[in-house]
């Protein structure tokens, strides 16, 4: 199973990266995405940590998410949601971390991607 995770910037950023590490003392087998949305690369919260993080485990996929850079990448380009649902495939989990106005839209926006209720996983005070 894959978990597809999504965090603005440098917001919500330690609860997922629990979650990553959570995950590295799971049984193998487990694979994860970890989206990380900025403005731009220049606003990217601590490049240095993620690129470190992700190649210290070969389950874990970073993928940056830009919603403002003009020069990302075609599969960076956009917010951290609309990234994530890109990466996201039938069978996943999706936790969501991030500033309230993000979150408090979030759930309706994968619903309408095709996550499934029971596969969202939303900040406490967020509902499920």
């Amino acid at each position: 199973m894959r978990t597809c995770c999504s965090s603005p910037g440098g917001t919500g950023l330690a609860p997922l990266r629990a979650l990553v590490e959570q995950v590295a003392t799971a049984p193998a087998g487990r694979r994860v995405t970890l989206v990380v949305g900025a403005r731009t690369f220049a606003d990217l919260y601590d490049p240095i940590s993620l690129d470190k993080l992700q190649s210290a485990h070969d389950w874990l996929t970073v993928v940056p998410a830009f919603s403002h850079d003009p020069v990302a990448e075609a599969g960076e380009q956009g917010d951290a949601l609309t990234v994530a649902l890109d990466h996201w495939r039938p069978g996943q989990e999706v936790y969501l971390c991030g500033p309230p106005l993000m979150v408090a839209g979030s759930r309706l926006r994968l619903l309408a991607g095709g996550v499934p209720a029971e596969r969202i996983h939303l900040p406490d005070g967020f509902g499920t």
